[in-house]
């Protein structure tokens, strides 16, 4: 069944990012794909040198852990460090969810067009590069739309579903499928540049700094982490994640990659966080969260963030009682720095990192919260029930405005702003000078609406 998009638009905001990222035709050519305006090319030339969420809340039941004390406040890191485009899922390679410099849709936003694109899986977040926006779907396909007008650019077509959002830098979006391939395309044609042979389903988003990072992963019980060429797709460097789980690997978080370091969560039956040199591959620490607490948590669903020196890592445990969890650990080292702990509640979806707080979404049975945690004090400044049972989106702070699903509120205090776009959507929001892009998926991902905001 095909789905619509829609596109709202924030009447007389300002437009003042650069959306500029142009093509870089130069770099490798046009080699070929199975891609083209129409869809029905058929040729692909690839480069394979790779082997293979009101009121106050005062945090009972928390616990707060501090074996390094409480400075949080290194500079290794600049949050919210892209700029001009909505480059990949939480908006930077550290998965910060912090945009300072967008511009968010306000309550004058109105529908500006709607674009047909099919199903697609309910969870993947489309990117901005420019004037187009970047959108995956079930079947095997990549999309640009045009942002202005919602006209289908161009399609590139894959082998199999493609389920990880699209990660786009210097005019090339980079699309991981369940064809066991990375395919880097053309954000102005839709051509293919390369495609990278993982051997393994490539379903969650890369990141893109300097060389291109992605996480693959076989089944439950094989993955790695890889480092690619960003122009030629040529394998720089493969690190197996085998061995850090007593009953295989497996990869359900995106590839976090800030300060020349990889920050990937791994293991089945256990979770497990690695950090490996950017450059090339070799193991820098491990965290093992049930050798550090004794605890049994999860495996690990959510995606680490790294600010300012720091990895913050959203971890659950479901037996016996629920417990939400936030660890803060040094980048460098691996050492915990502080941890925050509530029971009755589960962790619905990875953190949004701001300069005073983290955001973080939980559930207990009908009920879901967002809660803002003080990342001085460690505690809980205030927490809001949400309108859903079930956040999937994680938080996204754009200026000074933060956005769960499709309700925006005041980081300072949790008041409710008021609401953009639907509501039934798991997918997150791209928001950048004004426009607001959204995936609008049923849990089946049965249908597709698409929204943007801006004073076209």
């Amino acid at each position: 069944m095909a789905g619509a998009a829609l596109v709202f638009g924030l009447a007389g905001c300002s437009t003042t990012g650069d959306n500029s990222n142009s093509a870089d035709d130069s770099a490798t050519g046009h080699n070929g794909s199975r891609s083209s305006r129409d869809g029905t090319g058929d040729n692909e030339t690839e480069y394979n040198s790779g082997t293979g969420d009101g009121g106050s809340d005062s945090g009972s039941n928390e616990t707060d852990s501090d074996p390094q004390g409480d400075d949080d406040s290194g500079s290794q890191n600049e949050i919210g460090s892209a700029s001009g485009s909505w480059q990949t899922y939480q908006y930077d390679t550290a998965r910060s969810g912090y945009a300072p410099s967008e511009t968010p849709p306000g309550d004058d936003a109105s529908v500006q067009w709607t674009s047909e694109v099919g199903q697609t899986f309910a969870e993947s977040s489309p990117a901005v590069s420019g004037e187009t926006v970047v959108v995956t779907t079930y079947g095997g396909s990549v999309r640009g739309i045009d942002l202005a007008t919602g006209t289908e650019r161009w399609v590139y077509e894959t082998s199999q579903d493609v389920y990880a959002s699209p990660t786009v830098q210097n005019g090339t979006a980079f699309v991981g499928a369940a064809d066991g391939k990375l395919h880097a395309i053309d954000t102005s044609t839709g051509e293919g540049r390369w495609t990278y042979t993982a051997g393994y389903p490539v379903n969650r988003s890369v990141a893109v700094s300097g060389d291109v990072y992605l996480a693959a992963q076989s089944g439950t019980n094989s993955a790695f982490v890889a480092a690619l060429d960003p122009e030629t797709g040529g394998e720089r460097w493969r690190h197996s994640l085998d061995t850090y789980g007593e009953y295989g690997a497996t990869v359900s978080g995106a590839v976090t990659v800030a300060d020349e370091s990889v920050v990937i969560g791994t293991g089945r039956y256990g979770s497990t966080f690695v950090c490996l040199d950017a450059s090339t591959g070799d193991s820098v620490w491990t965290f093992d969260s049930s050798t550090y607490s004794g605890q049994s948590y999860d495996e690990v669903f959510h995606t680490a963030a790294v600010v300012d020196g720091s990895v913050f890592v959203p971890l659950t445990v479901e037996d016996p009682n629920n417990v939400s969890t936030i660890i803060s650990f040094d980048l460098s080292t691996g050492d915990v720095r502080w941890e925050w702990q509530r029971e009755g509640e589960l962790v619905a979806g990875d953190c949004a990192v701001g300069p005073e707080a983290v955001y973080i979404t939980t559930t207990s049975d009908d009920t879901a919260k967002l809660v803002r945690l003080n990342r001085q004090t460690h505690s809980v400044d205030w927490s809001v029930d949400l309108a859903t049972s079930s956040p999937r989106c994680a938080p996204l702070l754009v200026d000074s405005t933060l956005f769960v699903g499709n309700s925006r509120f005041d980081p300072a205090d949790g008041a409710h702003l008021g609401v953009v776009g639907e509501s039934q959507s798991w997918a997150q929001r791209p928001i950048t000078n004004g426009y607001l892009v959204q995936n609008h998926s049923s849990r089946r991902g049965s249908s597709y609406k698409m929204y943007s905001t801006d004073n076209i």
